[in-house]
Order: C-alpha cells, then sequence, then structure tokens
C-alpha cells in the first residue's frame, strides 16, 4: 500500500509540475488522484504479472535496474560540482568551502562511483545495470526533449494569438 501510495503522489506531483500528463494530476471530486492511482496500479500489475513468468530472474533484474539510479544520480551531483566550481572560479566568486580545496575530492568520488557502476558488469546477475541503464537513460532523455519541444511549441503557439 506504502509504494501505491508514494507512486500515486509522485505522479500527481509531476503532473501537477508538468512533468506527466495533465490527467494525473486531476482530483475526483472526493479530492483523489484516481488517474494516478490507477496507473500507479498498472504499473504494480505489471511488476507481479512479470514477477510471475519470470520468477527466478525478477528480483535482481529490478535491484540490478535500480542500482543503476543510486551511482548515476550520485555522478551527476558530482559533475555538477565540478562544473560549479569551475563556473564560479572563471567569475572570480569566492565560495565558502564544504571540502578540500582544487576538483580532487570530487574527482576521486567520481573515479570510484564509475568504478562501482562498471564492476557490476562482473557481478552475476547485475550485468542487467549496464546492459538496461544507459538504454533506459537514452529513452527517458528522448522522451525529456520530445516533451519539451511540444512543450515549448504550445507556449509559442498560445503567445503568438494572444496580442
Amino acid at each position: 500500500m506504502c509504494n501505491l501510495y508514494f507512486t500515486a503522489r509522485l505522479l500527481f506531483s509531476l503532473a501537477r509540475g508538468g512533468y506527466a500528463p495533465a490527467a494525473l494530476g486531476r482530483l475526483s471530486k472526493r479530492g483523489m488522484p484516481v488517474a494516478a492511482v490507477l496507473a500507479s496500479s498498472a504499473g504494480m500489475v505489471a511488476a507481479v504479472f512479470l514477477s510471475h513468468f519470470f520468477e527466478a530472474t525478477a528480483f535482481v533484474f529490478m535491484i540490478g535496474l535500480a542500482f543503476f539510479g543510486g551511482p548515476f544520480i550520485w555522478i551527476m551531483v558530482l559533475v555538477t560540482h565540478l562544473a560549479f566550481r569551475r563556473t564560479n572560479a572563471r567569475a572570480g566568486k569566492t565560495v565558502v568551502r564544504f571540502a578540500p580545496p582544487g576538483p580532487w575530492s570530487s574527482l576521486l568520488g567520481l573515479a570510484a562511483l564509475l568504478g562501482v557502476l562498471i564492476s557490476t558488469w562482473w557481478v552475476p546477475g547485475f550485468r542487467v545495470t549496464l546492459q538496461a541503464g544507459p538504454p533506459w537513460l537514452a529513452f527517458i532523455t528522448v522522451c525529456y526533449f520530445v516533451w519539451r519541444s511540444t512543450r515549448s511549441r504550445s507556449s509559442g503557439s498560445e503567445g503568438l494569438h494572444d496580442g
């Protein structure tokens, strides 16, 4: 139940923020995000269905897929931190330091995370992390750019008719 509530609220919030279909952000007369709950339920039914047919491998597959996200997010945090430091250094801004001077701690963390992520290739059952993680990332990146282009076109065309 906890996961159903969480995923429904997440879909609802994403829709309200404009990052998911608007229908998922609507409330019923009773104040429930029914469409988001139904979409979340469909995902959970699909997971149960798949776990029935792939009994021996479903859990390891899902853990392997989920594992890709953790290191990837921290890799992006460190890359962003390096870019932030470089931008501020070029602008001559003094930044309060919470890390050792220089980029070395971020670079070391980046290398360690990449090492851990790449090492999953040699862990039995976890090869799926690298087989499915990057294609999934590519897929959601394409979805984002399609969403952004359709959103900017609809915003731009509305602006043309306002004046």
